[in-house]
């Protein structure tokens, strides 16, 4: 009754959406959608055997921040078609899948230039879906690698302080303090592989924690520049040099790394508040924002009660090497005009 007085237009108002994590910690946000009557549905094929976690979010009350989990049985189903490469398709299990053909008669009656905008923002979105695809899996690589890694040393450092410790009841004067102090650093180790190994499982439970960065190139796009974006890597200095690469001429430069436990909604936030100084106007994909003052940046991340260093001058070392280089080759025309006459021989009587 309370959520039905404070919606009286269920169809307009309600908003419900359920996240679903696989056992390898893969996170699947979906709608729900109205069924006719008053009841809302959400559908959902899980993409892999084990036990799977959901929690909702909602403006209703009745269904905000409800939990739970169910199992999933392994399946001999092909899975969801996706694009494989640029021209063909192919299933979940990696098998070829021929799309035979497909009529949409949305276009028939447009335009030329609708038609053409509308297959370019297609392509848009797909390229972002493909590239938010790949960062995901990613990081879900760089975690289970950390995991891994730090499972393995986990257990060969309990072994090695095992080992000492053994030796140790039977060792005196300095072979024992020998093996004390050898106990001490595997004690150490031991305890820094557990504790990175706890942050890679933090990261994997909390699906939406990661890294919101500001980087600038004033070298390719000028002073006041920045790009405001988002990784989920356990490393997150990783995405910047993968942005450095052959498309710009120039590599970036970092101005701050802040960590959010939700760091979609974090980079949202910055995007919202610059979202009229973008560079690109029509491709929201491309998070660039001009005239813009870091110390804009730094009051808002203050006012989320974030704390981060902030980088105000970007080193840019090879853009003000070449400016130096650019210099120098400037100058030597006049140079050279000192050092030469302008003949170099006399005229002969």
């Amino acid at each position: 009754a309370a959520d039905l007085a404070a919606h009286p237009n269920p169809y307009a108002a309600v908003e419900l959406k359920a996240e679903f994590r696989s056992p390898r910690f893969h996170t699947y946000l979906m709608p729900a959608f109205w069924d006719g009557d008053r009841k809302l549905i959400v559908r959902f094929t899980p993409t892999e055997a084990g036990q799977w976690i959901y929690k909702t979010t909602s403006n209703l009350a009745s269904f905000e921040g409800k939990e739970g989990s169910f199992n999933a049985a392994a399946s001999e189903s092909p899975g969801y078609v996706r694009v494989a490469n640029v021209h063909h398709w192919a299933t979940e299990n990696k098998q070829p899948h021929l799309w035979m053909g497909y009529i949409d008669d949305r276009f028939a009656f447009g335009s030329a230039q609708e038609f053409e905008q509308k297959r370019y923002e297609e392509r848009e979105e797909q390229r972002r879906i493909r590239e938010q695809i790949r960062e995901e899996e990613l990081a879900q690589k760089e975690i289970e690698k950390t995991l891994a890694e730090s499972q393995s040393e986990e257990e060969k450092y309990s072994a090695a302080i095992a080992k000492a410790r053994d030796e140790a009841t039977q060792a005196m004067g300095a072979k024992l303090e020998r093996l004390t102090e050898q106990i001490s650093r595997f004690e150490a180790k031991l305890d820094e592989a557990r504790k990175k190994k706890e942050r890679a499982i933090a990261r994997a439970q909390l699906t939406k924690s990661g890294f919101v960065y500001v980087i600038s190139n004033i070298g390719s796009f000028g002073e006041r520049v920045f790009k405001i974006g988002m990784t989920r890597r356990l490393e997150p200095m990783d995405r910047i040099y993968e942005l450095s690469g052959a498309a710009v001429p120039f590599p970036f430069d970092l101005h701050a790394m802040l960590y959010s436990d939700d760091a979609p909604a974090l980079e949202h936030e910055l995007h919202r508040l610059f979202e009229g100084r973008r560079l690109n106007r029509v491709n929201a994909r491309r998070e660039f924002f001009q005239d813009v003052g870091l110390e804009e940046i730094e009051g808002f991340v203050r006012t989320k009660g974030l704390s981060a260093q902030f980088l105000q001058i970007p080193e840019a070392r090879e853009y003000r090497q070449t400016l130096v280089m650019r210099d120098q080759v400037q100058k030597r025309p006049a140079d050279s005009e000192k050092q030469f006459p302008d003949q170099l021989f006399a005229a002969s009587a």
